[in-house]
Formats: structure tokens, sequence, C-alpha cells
């Protein structure tokens, strides 16, 4: 009988409180994710679905530049983000329908990647996992 692979970590949060069905074909998160059922019944077909499943990728933010000055932003369905370049330094500033906050950063860089981050995670809380 060949041997039945381990699970690994769930693809859209990376949990490992996992549980397989009662028929052990389906393998379900704590965060909701669901790996279908082998048609055939199958325990191992069934963890290898889950084991080969491909993590959602969100898009990175395009930027775009403010017209003559350094600032840049970026629109998107959840969020503006908006670098504002100072002589003291840089801020991010995130809008979305109920909040606005500003962070102070010291690069376009490392604000570009908190914009990302921030964006990636709205993104990932709607999602029905």
């Amino acid at each position: 009988m060949p041997e039945i692979p381990e699970l690994k970590p769930c693809p859209f949060c990376g949990g490992t409180d996992l549980r397989q069905g009662i028929d052990e074909t389906w393998v379900r998160c704590q965060c909701g994710a669901e790996g279908s059922g082998a048609s055939d019944g199958s325990k191992q077909r069934g963890r290898d679905r889950w084991n080969t499943r491909a993590a959602p990728k969100v898009k990175p933010l395009e930027w775009e530049p403010v017209i003559d000055c350094e600032d840049e932003f970026c629109i998107t369905p959840v969020a503006q983000y908006s670098i504002k370049v100072y002589e003291d330094g840089l801020e991010l500033e995130a809008i979305s329908a109920l909040e606005t906050e500003w962070i102070d950063f010291s690069s376009k860089d490392a604000a570009k990647a908190a914009a990302q981050e921030d964006y990636e995670s709205r993104i990932l809380s709607a999602l029905d996992l």
C-alpha cells in the first residue's frame, strides 16, 4: 500500500490545524478553507489535492507619480494610498471607506511595502476561504 503524504499547511492562512472528513477524502482548515474530496474515495488523492493547491495571489499595487513633485499615489477598489514626500521624511496615507491612516517611513520602498501588505490583507479578508 502506498504511503499517505502528510498534509501541508493551509495555502491561505498557513495554519496547521487541519481536519479530514469522515470519509477522509476532503480536508478543512480552521480558517474555513476546504479542499475538495476525491471522487474515488481515496484518502491519498484527497491529501494530494490539498497539498497541490496554490494560495491566492494579490496583484502588486501600481503607483502613479504626482505631477510636479516626488509624491506617488495608487487607487484600488478597497483603499487609496498616497506617499507624500517632505523635506524631513515620507508619509504613507491609506484611505478606506472606514478610516484614514498616516504612517511615517524613511524610504519609499518601505512605504510601498507597507501599502502592499495592507492591500493584500484587505483583499484576502474579503475572500470566503
